[in-house]
């Protein structure tokens, strides 16, 4: 089935209530039908010649992804603890993800960027995620740390419809005030959150969070049409509308092609990524 939908993830875009008991439910139908539909083995983007493949450990749980890029090789490893994802590292970054998790709920309460080797390892950038009674996100601190301390960046907030994400505003360490409004999201579909999340925390890096995609992924749905605008004296000034139409069949995702509409640049793209199981 072909839907408009627009979700970012970096890698993907450019280049190419509840209570605590049915949060557990839903992410156990959520294991479920990913054993279901897994295992994706290949995602490729034609149009760049770039590929990437997906190998598994015994369990069903993601090993490592392999980009191969004209000239170019990257191998994205992802360990798992008790909770869940431990730490996502690649080839071609010398930092590291590394996951800690509340106690109690179980859910992500920071992620650290840490950079170096085991005897100069320090972290240098952060996020801690703060839940509502339903265990959804409500609130994402980024901050800069150094010897000195931890320094914030942004502040995010998050606003929900029923149980999907429908507003997120960030506010940076001057006041600059910017919105990622969902306006649509796409039909259901079984997805793994590790394939869409950004490793680097960038422009993106509120929506395509590991406990957002975490979430979404309970619910069986990613945004399919969204914009970012920068809140400025009162107005709102329209940046990028993102826009994609996927191609589910089976509850499967075999196509997406990503539209970009950059409205300060006055630039538009647009790129195809077919997914092969």
């Amino acid at each position: 089935m072909k839907r408009k939908l627009t979700y970012p993830i970096l890698l993907l875009l450019l280049m190419a209530g509840g209570c605590k008991k049915a949060e557990q439910a839903n992410n156990q139908e959520t294991k479920s039908n990913l054993l279901a539909s897994l295992p994706l083995k290949e995602m490729e983007w034609p149009a760049l010649g770039h590929t990437a493949t997906l190998n598994y450990n015994g369990d069903g749980t993601l090993a490592e992804i392999v980009y191969q890029r004209p000239g170019i090789s990257e191998k994205r490893s992802f360990g798992h603890g008790w909770n869940g994802i431990a730490f996502v590292a690649s080839t071609q970054s010398l930092a590291f993800n590394s996951f800690d998790y509340d106690p109690t709920s179980r859910k992500i309460a920071k992620m650290e960027r840490i950079i170096g080797d085991a005897q100069t390892a320090r972290v240098y950038q952060s996020q801690r995620f703060g839940y509502n009674n339903f265990l959804q996100l409500t609130s994402l601190k980024f901050y800069n740390e150094n010897a000195a301390g931890a320094t914030l960046r942004s502040t995010t907030n998050y606003q929900y419809v029923s149980t999907l994400v429908s507003e997120i505003t960030i506010v940076d360490q001057f006041g600059n005030q910017r919105l990622i409004k969902i306006d649509q999201y796409s039909d259901e579909f079984d997805f793994d959150p590790l394939w869409f999340m950004e490793m680097e925390i960038g422009t993106l890096a509120p929506l395509y969070n590991l406990p957002i995609l975490q979430h979404l992924a309970s619910r069986h749905r990613l945004p399919s049409s969204f914009k970012i605008f920068k809140l400025e004296n009162g107005q709102s000034i329209l940046e990028k509308e993102y826009v994609i139409d996927y191609t589910i069949a089976n509850r499967r995702l075999e196509k997406q092609v990503t539209s970009v509409k950059d409205h300060i640049a006055s630039m538009s793209s647009a790129l195809e990524v077919v997914f092969k199981y």
